[in-house]
């Protein structure tokens, strides 16, 4: 969820390396923990992270679902330059639209440890001049927006039609 917020709210946003690889330096046994050696690109190393051959699945999924966000962060002027428009969070989902001229992304963060199905004329402000979006990980048509669900602790970016 934290990488959706990151690449769809204001601001340039900041991560350390190894986020992609989940690596895990948490700060408890010092600064050095937290910069851990990024895995590859020394003969001695087992395994290399720069190639999907040196990744576990669950690496290669979270450097494929970021490698998807950002790069539609860095092809998209509305998450650069357009407004934020937010509504209160309910039942653990928060729900904000970034908009700019006709064009407009919707992202639904559901901090529950259940799926979410939202019924979104609460957000018809927004919603009411557009039919359609897509999903801007997997690519898929969402054809119907009148109800979206959002599975547990999972984030949905949707670029609207």
């Amino acid at each position: 969820m934290v990488m959706a917020f990151l690449a769809t709210v204001r601001g340039i946003p900041q991560l350390y390396y190894g986020s992609e690889l989940l690596m895990a330096g948490d700060g408890t046994l010092g600064h050095a923990n937290i910069r851990q050696d990024f895995p590859g690109g020394w003969p001695e190393d087992p395994a290399s992270a720069f190639t999907e051959k040196g990744r576990t699945t669950q690496q290669q999924e979270t450097i494929t679902y970021i490698s998807r966000l950002f790069n539609y962060r860095k092809n998209n002027p509305v998450l650069h330059k357009g407004k934020l428009i937010h509504f209160v969070p309910d039942n653990n989902v928060y729900v904000y639209f970034r908009i700019l001229n006709n064009r407009a992304v919707m992202v639904i963060l559901n901090a529950s440890e259940e799926e979410r199905e939202l019924q979104t004329e609460k957000y018809s402000e927004v919603l009411k001049s557009f039919s359609s979006g897509k999903d801007v990980v997997t690519g898929k048509i969402i054809p119907d927006l009148s109800r979206l669900t959002v599975g547990a602790m999972d984030a949905m970016v949707i670029e609207l039609n």
